[in-house]
């Protein structure tokens, strides 16, 4: 009888020790190539046979043969007590770890919901009476504050099947892509699919196994998310031979970000009398440390000697991706004390501005009334005042004073030239969407008060498209003056096609001098993105008044971004070639301002006087190349982690650098009455990408280097009117592309160099014909 009992009980302890164990078979694979046509794809497959129990509270999961050389892999316990608790057999290095995380999410969802990125919009297609999960998910990261960027997309399919509440079969594809927002050739894709089956499921007894416990779920729900610190410090003094700015400031940045304070200093010493030492200066700024930026104000104090070289750093710094909090707390003092450095506080307030917009919005309410406060505030109304406020609020991209840059627009009694920055901060991105567009057109229609500039200035603002023929026509032939007439004309002919055949209409563009000239260029295969160049230039009593260069980009994603413009303010001349205008400047002046990248300059004054222009004629000055913007900015310096269903994280490496340099001559021969002058802007992008996936061999490497420029020619004779002709070029465009793909089949590399010629702009027929004269 004992013996019975005996043997019962060790029955019954053999099926307590017992449990389902099903069988699975996981296939994936994974394959990595750059979006350039023509470029390798590298794949890895991988098999992996796993051993799952899957019971309410636990779920123990035993993966075999993990490795290629046929190693056992590893056994997992998740068990719920107070939270999910994690036990393992062995060690969990982060290859492990990832593993791991994506067999948990795929045998258990709701613990681990599939990684989002960015904003994310997802469709499902379930049945769930056949216990059927499937979705499709589209996930995409975008930056609407910065203007040339890498684009994150995940594009996810999953199926699911159940039997009893268990998984039987799952398949699944994931593709992420992460390429440049203004040309989708220019990057990388990874394509995940993953296909687990059910083999079969039974009564196994467990053996035993010693767990150690690793901690709870969370340890392994993120990744490790770091900066590249990879880079070796190399020698400065070798970095510093170095002839291309761009690589020069890319290979010194990681050097200055470990360097002690110390180091710095000793740098910044050393090299103060350089000819390098303004690409130290654009480097130190892009980084955005204040540990940096105390050393740079310690070697340069504030002055008016010091001054230009301060101001290449605070440009460099309004892009730089971090912006330590003491920086701004710095530089808030300057533009609140520093009133004897005119130069240096505005341009501190731009960087301030342009910095702070990148805030998480819960900030962002506070930051701009005191942005608006600091700029000068709403009741200050000299025209320095207002230029501060509007150029701070462009820089800062926010909508929440609007209504106030549209009153100082329409108010009578604010400046000209306040009038006109206001009409330009409206046309900025940020207001698009926005604007009331009829309101705007019947302030044109009815504004026969409104000086040519500002009504040029204002029509930027109209959308054309939302516009009927009978009122623009309507507004065409009501117009009495032909200034003008001729620039809404040659606007309406450059962005509709209402008039292409109406000769009658076409012949008031050429009735004045102004001029307005749009082209508009399609930059990418799929059509999405736009790039447009435009000149415009204001005449009034047959003086040259205003002139505006702008370049601007629709990306990828519908976002609209001004890449760079230059507006000259010319005042005080009309009655040098002409009936003077009243409501004209009482002095000469001239004064560009320049926008580059959302980040309004200070305004660059070339005269205020007539005395200045004599001195400016007689001296010389102006007959020399004269640099009026030249420094090199860091877009973008990216280290992100993407995770994917399966657990394996996707590395990638971004950089991305500009340079620009903006020069102009000018001469005049009061012998032939005569005047020229020329602006040449040349143009150099550089950036490098990088895609990894770690635990893999593949890898995905590209560089791309672009040079271009564009030149501006003016030649103007006086006579018994005032003849004027402009040529608007772009030159070359060259492109280097280099791209290398690697994985188990081996390396493989694809150098493309292109030249794309460049145009001479056709202004229209008028300015064709006095070319023609005097060239």
């Amino acid at each position: 009888m004992l013996k019975l009992i005996i043997c019962v009980l060790f029955v019954l302890l053999q099926t307590l020790s017992c449990s389902q164990l099903c069988q699975y078979t996981l296939k994936y694979s994974i394959c990595a190539h750059h979006l350039a046509n023509e470029t390798e794809t590298n794949c890895d497959e991988r098999k992996l046979e796993l051993s799952v129990s899957d019971e309410e509270n636990n779920l123990l999961v035993v993966i075999e043969k993990l490795g290629h050389d046929g190693s056992n892999g590893l056994t997992v316990k998740l068990s719920k007590d107070e939270g999910w608790s994690l036990s393992t057999n062995k060690d969990l290095s982060e290859s492990w770890k990832d593993l791991v995380r994506g067999i948990i999410r795929v045998f258990r969802p709701e613990l681990l919901p599939p990684p989002s990125h960015g904003q994310c919009q997802r469709k499902h297609n379930d049945n769930r009476e056949n216990e059927i999960i499937s979705f499709s998910e589209l996930c995409l990261k975008t930056s609407a504050t910065e203007n040339i960027y890498h684009i994150h997309k995940i594009e996810r399919d999953v199926f699911e099947k159940r039997s009893e509440g268990k998984l039987e079969e799952m398949t699944a594809h994931e593709k992420f892509s992460h390429y440049s927002n203004f040309n989708q050739q220019i990057g990388e894709t990874v394509n995940l699919n993953i296909h687990l089956k059910r083999t079969e499921c039974k009564e196994q007894k467990l053996e035993n196994i010693e767990f150690t416990e690793v901690g709870d779920l969370s340890i392994i729900t993120s990744g490790i998310t770091k900066d590249d610190e990879s880079t070796k410090a190399d020698n400065v003094e070798k970095i510093l031979k170095e002839k291309n700015p761009l690589k020069l400031i890319k290979r010194i940045r990681p050097v200055l970000k470990s360097m002690s304070e110390e180091e710095i200093s000793k740098l910044l010493k050393n090299h103060r009398r350089s000819s390098k030492f303004v690409y130290i200066l654009e480097a130190c700024g892009s980084l955005g440390l204040y540990t940096i930026h105390k050393q740079i104000f310690k070697t340069l104090l504030p002055s008016e000697k010091n001054t230009p070289l301060l101001e290449k750093y605070l440009i460099s710094l309004s892009f730089a991706g971090e912006f330590d909090e003491e920086i701004f707390v710095h530089l808030k003092s300057i533009v609140e004390n520093a009133k004897d450095l005119n130069q240096l506080q505005e341009t501190s307030l731009y960087c301030i501005c342009m910095q702070q917009r990148k805030k998480n919005s819960m900030e962002t309410e506070e930051q701009i009334d005191k942005l608006v406060k600091l700029s000068g505030g709403l009741n200050c109304r000299t025209e320095e005042c207002r230029r501060k406020l509007l150029f701070c609020l462009s820089a800062f991209k926010t909508d929440k004073y609007q209504t106030t840059v549209l009153d100082i627009m329409k108010d009578e009694k604010e400046s000209k030239i306040s009038r006109e920055i206001s009409a330009a901060v409206l046309d900025s991105q940020q207001y698009a969407h926005s604007l009331n567009n009829q309101e705007i057109w019947n302030l044109i229609a009815t504004g026969s008060n409104l000086k040519n500039e500002l009504f040029n200035k204002i029509l930027d603002l109209v959308d054309f498209s939302s516009i009927s023929k009978y009122q623009l026509l309507n507004l065409v032939k009501n117009s009495e003056n032909s200034e003008r007439t001729a620039y809404l004309v040659q606007k309406i002919l450059s962005h509709t096609y209402l008039f292409d055949l109406d000769y009658n209409v076409k012949s008031y563009a050429s009735q004045g001098e102004s001029v307005y000239m749009y082209s508009p260029q399609e930059l990418d295969p799929s059509g999405q993105v736009l790039g447009s160049f435009s000149f415009s230039s204001t005449m009034n009593s047959a003086a040259l008044s205003r002139t505006t260069f702008s370049l601007k980009l629709r990306d990828l994603v519908g976002h609209n971004k001004e890449l760079l413009s230059i507006r000259s303010f010319i005042g005080g001349i009309s009655g040098m070639v002409g009936t003077p205008d009243p409501d004209d400047d009482p002095d000469t002046n001239a004064k560009i301002h320049i926008s580059i990248l959302g980040l309004p300059l200070r305004p660059l004054v070339l005269f205020t006087s007539m005395a200045d222009l004599i001195d400016l004629y007689w001296s010389g000055a102006g007959q020399d190349k004269t640099t009026l913007l030249q420094g090199s900015l860091t877009l973008e310096d990216k280290y992100t982690e993407t995770e994917t269903l399966l657990g394996l994280r996707i590395v990638t490496k971004s950089n991305l650098a500009l340079h620009l340099h903006s020069e102009g001559q000018g001469g005049i021969s009061i012998w032939t009455s005569t005047g020229n002058g020329n602006l040449n802007t040349a143009i150099s992008l550089a950036g490098e990408s990088d895609l990894q996936v770690p635990g893999t061999e593949l890898r995905v490497s590209s560089s791309i280097q672009l040079n271009t420029g564009v030149s501006a020619d003016a030649v103007v004779a006086a006579g018994s009117s005032v003849s004027a002709c402009t040529v608007m070029a772009l030159q070359d465009l060259s492109v280097g592309l280099a791209v290398t793909v690697a994985g188990t089949e081996g390396k493989h590399e694809i150098m493309q160099d292109l030249r794309f010629p460049g145009m001479t702009f056709n202004l229209g027929t008028k300015i064709n014909q006095i070319c023609n004269q005097l060239l």
